[in-house]
């Protein structure tokens, strides 16, 4: 995946997180944890919408979706 450059906006890929270089294991743990919470919840809340939609083209957001993997 490519490294963000400075002064991106989040369109452009531009999302950060910070991590401590002196983080324990445990801490980088329970930071991942946190994440994968966070994308568990967006998902679902995603696909809350899509279900609830009478105008979503699904083969167009799975197309889309799978842009975003790479």
């Amino acid at each position: 995946m490519p490294v963000p450059r400075a002064g991106a906006s989040l369109a452009e890929g531009g999302a950060r997180h910070y991590i401590d270089p002196e983080a324990s294991a445990h801490d980088l743990r329970n930071d991942a944890t946190e994440w994968l919470q966070c994308g568990r919840g967006l998902t679902g809340l995603l696909a809350g919408l899509v279900h609830e939609s009478d105008t979503v083209d699904c083969a167009q957001l799975a197309l889309r979706w799978k842009r975003l993997e790479h």
